[in-house]
């Protein structure tokens, strides 16, 4: 969730015209990543739960690859896109590590 926010705050004060495609992508994976863990858990399954987990894996990559594109057109403050693409990393290799960790334990 704190990426989703800090994405929202990021994006937030562009003008009109500048709020694009990229734009609207960049806020629809960020919001996709946290929802599909939500999701999950809301299966109660934990095989469900492992599922929607990888599942965001996906948008944690688009909103990386994303926010890169952002960041080399000018859309956006280039520190702020560096310190989201950083913390993406952190939540990429803790989702990594939570899916191996569960796998070993089925």
């Amino acid at each position: 969730m704190k990426q989703a926010t800090a994405v929202c705050e990021l994006v937030q004060n562009r003008p009109n015209e500048e709020l694009n495609s990229l734009t609207n992508q960049v806020g629809r994976a960020a919001v996709s990543v946290p929802a599909d863990v939500a999701e999950g858990l809301g299966c109660g399954t934990v095989r469900e739960e492992d599922r929607f987990v990888r599942i965001a894996l996906g948008p944690l990559c688009e909103l990386n690859t994303a926010l890169q594109l952002a960041s080399d057109v000018g859309c956006g403050s280039k520190d702020g896109a560096v310190g989201l693409r950083e913390r993406l990393f952190a939540s990429a290799r803790r989702t990594s590590s939570l899916i191996s960790y569960r796998g070993d334990c089925t």
